[in-house]
């Protein structure tokens, strides 16, 4: 009832004026409510319209400026306390905020709690409907931004929102770039029902469904329509939203990157909120955790989010007066004892004093009298004491309905109750014409309602809008408040519920099978009916309801897959297995039972749910008839058994081994030398023109089921073989080669470009570059032929290419580019373990090539949050605050042991405490080679001892070339700098088999491990030209920190082992300016406190480099750093001929970066380049010039 904060009832008009309890513009007992909502709005748009830091802002000025909140307010109290009226009166016209906001709102009702993203569908299809009316007449038409929304999110908003994609298309939005691919989306839901269903081909919108979400949001308000009108979402009764719901809800109330002119309020009900397990509890404890860590971090975050708990309480007396006075337009000293009553008879509740007053004036205890032209009422201290004025006003309710309706109307609502919030009069017309009998009720002649029809059930239904039981809008029937609905369905005899449920499950589930565009909501009422009438067996023991039923929850399974919706279809999945236990179910209902439980092992191990998968796994293999029927069951098999803390890459390749035994595919287990480049020779011959790039003309496969799933299974096998230490890494190419004859056969397809690129891997590391990038051409382009569907491989290929091949063939900063577009395809197809193996890849490489710390670091924070809404193993959540804590330790000044990976982001003991097993064993490896690097820059000696014993095992067998480069790197280092002190043979030994290891790549043609092999050769035996040279290519190739710490380490050999300052401090100023170039400001701090008379001068500054300056994060154009390098001058025979005492052939004369007054040996003592602090800044430029230049 608007009038008193609920919105509970419509227009009645008996007798006398007419009484519109539900208008907006008057409200009462609420204004400290109203206030505090509408005082939030302001300030929130207020902050929209003021960004915190312009351009031209200096730091101090955005210090002081308070930073935009995207606020979230909450709204809770019982049951019909007016929330959802307190946010509608927003909009009436004496409130500040009534002109500026648009108001779009979304319920969750409680049987429709399996029905996904139900409120926040109807809010935003609202919205869109406004912001196409806004957009027309905007100035700037938006249409064609909204387009490239769609080319982004297309599988996405064909799911969860075709009312809105329709409504985009039929506003003449060009959208013929999405292909073909949007059409296959486009299919009717009558055609799904007959379509096999794989879980892979389905979930659209999988993984990657929040950040989808807040793009969506984002974009609608933040628009020029939306600066003028901001947003209010309000979600409504979220206490019963789905899991998936829930989970966008905690997305968006906790982002810092949403749209400050989208304000989001939600409500729910205290009494349905009274267990602490409680999911909303959950969430909402989630949602504070993430606010607080943004408080913590508010120098990380654009816009801080905020929640607001705002209690809406019952009403008091004075409230109610006021309320009445309003009414029956008496003062209020003469209404106060009536106001009393209700007060008493309702305890103040919004909803319960609307139907009070509604209940007195059907009795006629207040009437309108025409005689006086005032209302009049009967005995107060009489109605108090009234029998049939029960204390329960649900009771009241029931009174009214069964006394006031129509025999007729009082069944059609009965039979309503049991669907949701809007009544499909065309249903109810089916239900009476298939189902009804005089046995529902008799006093109503059944012939009357078998054979009635929508306009004249629509006049029945409009006696129960004139009792404020219904409101109509739009020429659709509501119920005006759950409550009603709730007491209604109360009055159905419980002995007859059970039959009203199935009827009606059937009934809706034959009427989504005959509509050629049916609505979803029949497919998931139906399957609620169902599951509510099973509900009822239960109690009596019943049999279960048998296949029909649990086809009909696979298919609401199936579409709640469709939306992401991952829990509410693993409800109903188990709802299908429940009604399936059925005698003989896979003999008599074999398709049925291999499709449910398929589908139920892949969404199970999606939730980390392992024995419900294996359990399901049991089930078809054990009845499964073929090869072809295992085979999903088989995949998530395999996943099983290699994710997890505790990955058994072994156990899963030899599983791959025995499945591919059944297809009639033995694996070698011996391998003759020459045999891959003697079979690669053969594959050319398979293709046009005798080279692997015909594969690129060929046609794609058809009809190939059998021979995919032997391509996927070897693919598998290959990976597999990668991972374990213990498997012939011959297999690959082995598993490559049969993947390209069997496209040779059969024709392209997704895995053709797959086997290419693995065979392009297996290539490089034989040392054949140039075949290699041969290969990795054909494997992109191939790649691009096919649409990038969710669940396709196009993201695994790049990231091959990326890590397996261009790292090491090409200068590594160009993997950069490729990894980002790795990471942005995985998340556009689903596969969100590939996503955040690529941000992995990519925060590798990005460090080990010198680019500045901070931008990474902030880019990391993001990409975390992304991970961690996908629920990555926790092995690679690990690695994101590893990466953290490695760039705070080379910032943080003052630490007392900066080699120690414990601070502000993580603690080492307990990280790695949460692993066993192969997981423990990656996880500590990564963590102390990070360690290590930090060992080696902060000069700790005893730490590099220690990390070069347990990372001395990992010399071998990683094949991500950035990573294990970067290992081998700090290993040799450390030994190099460990055997000059304390002269160890055994670290020597260790150092110079890494070092030949470096100097066998370089000879095959790996550019980037020029830096590396220098910076050995320097090591090894020190020297003024050694080190130059090692600084020399370090800055042609960018890489500052390995710069800054050659100059680091020339100086000290100056310093202690030469005895010569002056050059000491030349080179000391270089480490220091550089360090802090990077972004180590710690580093740069340890080395004033520890030098300082060669720091005299120096301090932190900004180089004016035009390809650092001003970036915020990695692109191409901020590395053009290797445009004057000759790399072509680094073939196999000038590496060959270069000895082991000097890598200075390697550079050439032309670049040497001694000056020329200087060319003499490390120990020169030239007195021309000795003096004060300017002179040797002035040989600066003369020896080094840009360092990146």
């Amino acid at each position: 009832m608007s009038s008193t904060g609920s919105s509970s009832t419509g227009t009645f008009v008996p007798d006398g004026p007419s009484w519109n309890l539900n208008d907006p513009t008057k409200i009462f007992g609420r204004d400290k409510e109203l206030q505090l909502l509408s005082e939030l709005m302001e300030r929130q748009q207020e902050s929209s319209r003021s960004p915190t830091k312009q351009n031209n802002t200096t730091e101090a000025e955005a210090a002081t400026t308070e930073r935009p909140r995207h606020t979230t307010a909450v709204l809770h109290g019982n049951a019909g306390s007016g929330k959802s009226t307190l946010v509608r009166s927003l909009q009436r016209n004496d409130s500040a905020v009534s002109n500026d906001w648009i108001l779009c709102t979304g319920k969750f009702e409680q049987h429709r709690s399996h029905e996904p993203f139900s409120a926040l569908i109807e809010a935003v299809n609202e919205l869109v409907g406004v912001w196409i009316h806004h957009n027309s007449m905007a100035q700037v038409c938006q249409m064609s931004n909204l387009r490239g929304l769609l080319e982004e999110d297309c599988e996405f908003l064909q799911a969860l929102f075709p009312r809105m994609y329709q409504a985009i298309v039929s506003h003449s939005v060009c959208l013929s770039t999405l292909g073909a691919n949007h059409h296959r989306q486009s299919i009717s839901l009558a055609h799904r029902h007959r379509s096999s269903f794989t879980l892979k081909q389905d979930l659209t919108t999988v993984d990657r469904l929040h950040s989808s979400f807040k793009r969506l949001l984002n974009f609608l308000s933040d628009t020029p329509a939306a600066a003028n009108h901001p947003v209010v979402l309000f979600l409504d009764d979220v206490h019963w939203a789905d899991a998936a719901s829930f989970k966008v809800i905690e997305t968006l109330a906790s982002c810092d990157q949403m749209n400050p002119s989208l304000f989001l309020i939600i409500s729910y009900r205290d009494e349905e909120v009274t267990e602490p397990d409680h999911p909303l509890n959950q969430h909402m404890e989630a949602i504070q955790n993430a606010i607080a860590k943004h408080e913590t971090r508010g120098d990380e975050v654009t816009v801080m989010p905020k929640l607001v708990d705002i209690p809406v309480t019952d009403l008091t007396v004075e409230s109610v007066n006021s309320l009445l006075s309003s009414l029956v337009q008496k003062e209020e000293d003469e209404t106060l004892p009536l106001a009393q009553v209700a007060h008493k008879k309702t305890h103040g509740n919004p909803f319960f004093v609307a139907q009070f007053f509604l209940m007195l004036r059907q009795q006629q205890f207040l009437r309108y009298s025409y005689g006086s032209y005032g209302w009049e009422w009967g005995n107060v201290e009489q109605l108090a004491s009234m029998a049939h004025v029960t204390d329960n006003v649900a009771d009241l309710i029931s009174h009214t309905i069964q006394t006031q309706l129509p025999p007729n109307a009082r069944v059609a609502l009965q039979v309503a109750s049991c669907l949701g919030k809007h009544i499909p009069c065309n249903v109810l017309c089916r239900w009476f014409a298939n189902y009804y009998s005089e046995e529902t009720d008799g006093t109503i002649c059944s012939m009357t309602m078998r054979q009635i029809h929508i306009e004249g059930l629509k006049k029945i239904l409009d006696s129960a809008v004139q009792l404020g039981i219904l409101i109509q809008a739009d020429m659709v029937y509501m119920w005006a408040h759950d409550k009603l609905q709730s007491v209604t369905y109360d009055l159905i005899p419980p002995e007859k519920r059970p039959q009203f449920h199935i009827e009606m499950g059937r009934l809706l589930w034959a009427m989504s099978k005959e509509e050629e565009e049916a609505e979803e909501w029949m497919i998931f009422m139906a399957a609620e009916q169902m599951n509510r009438y099973s509900a009822y067996q239960d109690k009596e023991g019943s049999e279960p309801l048998g296949a029909e039923v649990a086809e009909l929850c696979l298919e609401a399974a199936q579409l709640s897959l469709s939306k992401s919706a991952l829990y509410p279809a693993y409800d109903m999945l188990m709802a299908s297995m429940k009604h399936l236990q059925i005698k003989e179910y896979w003999k008599d209902h074999y398709d049925l039972s291999l499709r449910l439980y398929s589908t139920v092992a892949e969404l199970s191990i999606q939730l980390g749910k392992k024995e419900d998968a294996m359990s399901a796994c049991k089930q078809v293999l054990e009845n499964a008839t073929s090869h072809l029927d295992k085979f999903r069951v088989q995949m998530v098999e395999l996943k099983s058994i290699s994710s997890g803390q505790d990955r058994n890459y072994k156990a899963a390749y030899d599983r791959s081994v025995e499945i591919l035994k059944d297809y009639g595919i033995k694996t070698p287990t011996r391998f003759i030398s020459g045999q891959m480049t003697m079979e690669c020779r053969k594959l050319r011959r398979l293709f046009p023109g005798y080279k692997l790039d015909g594969v690129l003309e060929m046609s794609p496969m058809q009809d190939g089921a059998i021979e995919r799933n032997i391509m996927k299974l070897l693919l598998q096998l290959a990976m597999y073989g990668l991972q374990s230490q213990t498997v012939n890494r011959n297999n690959v190419w082995y598993a490559a080669t049969r993947v390209i004859t069997l496209t040779a056969e059969k024709g392209v397809c997704e895995e053709s470009a797959m086997g290419i690129g693995m065979l392009a891997g297996a290539v490089r590391m034989e040392g054949h570059y140039k075949e290699a990038n041969e290969y990795a051409e054909v494997a992109l382009k191939l790649i691009e032929r096919f649409p990038q569907n969710v669940g396709s491989v196009h993201a695994s290929v790049i990231g091959m290419i990326a890590g397996g091949v261009y790292s090491s063939t090409k200068p590594v900063n160009e993997s950069l580019e490729l990894w980002l577009e790795s990471h942005h395809v995985a998340l556009r197809t689903g596969v969100t373990e590939k996503a955040g193996g690529s941000i992995q890849a990519y925060a590798f490489t990005y460090l080990a090539v010198g680019l500045p710390l901070s931008p990474l670091k902030a880019d990391l924070v993001e990409y975390e949050k992304e991970a961690r809404q996908f629920g990555l193993p926790p092995t690679l959540m690990a690695m994101f605050s590893i990466f953290r804590q490695f760039i705070v330790n080379l910032q943080q000044r003052g630490l007392d042991d900066p080699t120690i990976m414990t601070g502000e982001i993580m603690d080492q003991e307990k990280l790695l405490q949460r692993f066993s097993g192969n997981g423990l064993r990656m996880t500590k490896r990564d963590l102390n080679t990070f360690r290590l690097v930090l060992a080696n820059i902060y000069g700790d000696l005893d730490t590099m001892e220690t990390l070069v014993g347990d990372l001395e095992q990992f010399i071998d067998g990683d094949h991500f070339v950035v990573r294990s480069g970067l290992r081998l790197l700090a290993i040799g280092l450390s030994a190099f700098r460990l055997n000059r002190v304390n002269g160890k043979r055994k670290l020597r030994q260790l150092a110079k088999r890494i070092k030949k290891k470096i100097q066998g790549q370089l000879k095959l043609g790996n550019v980037n491990m020029l830096p590396f092999f220098q910076m050995f050769e320097a090591e090894e035996s020190p020297s003024k030209e050694r080190y130059d040279n090692a600084i020399r290519s370090c800055a042609r190739l960018g890489l500052i920190h390995f710069e800054a710490y050659m100059c680091e380490q020339a100086a000290v050999w100056f310093l202690e082992e030469q005895n010569d300052p002056d050059w000491a401090e030349f080179y000391m100023e270089q480490a220091f300016a550089l360090y802090g170039d990077w972004g180590a400001t710690g580093k740069s701090q340890q080395l004033k406190e520890k030098y300082p008379r060669l720091l005299r001068s120096a301090s932190l500054r900004e180089r004016a480099n035009a390809a650092l300056k001003g970036r915020t994060r990695y692109s191409s154009s901020h590395t053009d750093i290797l445009a004057e390098f000759d790399w072509d001058r680094l073939s196999t025979s000038t590496i060959s001929k270069s000895t082991g005492s000097s890598a200075s052939s390697l550079v050439g004369k032309d670049v040497e970066l001694a000056p020329t007054e200087s060319s003499s040996d490390s120990g020169s003592n030239d007195d021309s380049l000795r003096g004060s602090g300017t002179m040797m800044g002035s040989r600066i430029m003369a020896m080094f010039g840009s360092p990146l230049s």
